[in-house]
């Protein structure tokens, strides 16, 4: 990464890890429901089945329950895994070199098909999670940036200052920000 004039530029491919993590993420609030979801029908099913709500203080009903919930969350994360592979594998875009340069002005990205810029009125959005940058260009569509790509953690507070400074407060959650 090169920071020249409050630029910051980076290369790096994306790979299969970001892009997984990337639907990991995004996801995150979906499991969460089903596995609430799915929780509260078995409980329903036990008191229907059963007819008494005391039958829920069992401890077997509750560890069932909770393994139950377990073993759907393992099968989403599996699931997940497979779809997240069939994508990458098939996006030929994806696996490109990327190259990106951050400036006061815009972001600027350049691959082997292409280059583009967008200005940062045009952001809809910006993330950190604890691996990546998420720079949202529409609620579903965002530009992955790996923080293993930057050399140092000085590079990653430079791109945090940036996106900070070029997005209002509402527009961005950054960590340390």
């Amino acid at each position: 990464m090169n920071l020249y004039m409050n630029n910051v530029e980076l290369s790096f491919t994306t790979s299969y890890e970001d892009y997984y993590r990337l639907n990991l993420w995004h996801g995150r609030f979906g499991r969460m429901v089903a596995m609430v979801f799915y929780f509260l029908l078995f409980l329903g099913a036990v008191v229907y089945q059963t007819g008494s709500v005391e039958a829920l203080l069992e401890p077997f009903v509750i560890g069932a329950g909770l393994l139950l919930i377990l073993v759907l969350y393992g099968f989403f994360l599996l699931s997940l895994k497979w779809r997240s592979r069939r994508v990458y594998n098939s996006d030929k875009l994806l696996q490109q070199e990327q190259h990106f340069v951050f400036t006061n002005e815009h972001i600027a990205f350049t691959n082997a098909t292409g280059t583009g810029s967008m200005a940062w009125d045009d952001v809809y959005k910006a993330v950190e999670t604890k691996s990546h940058f998420l720079i949202y260009m529409g609620k579903m569509r965002s530009l992955i940036i790996p923080k293993a790509s930057m050399s140092s953690e000085a590079d990653i507070s430079a791109l945090r200052q940036l996106i900070a400074s070029k997005l209002g407060s509402g527009k961005h959650k950054l960590r340390g920000a």
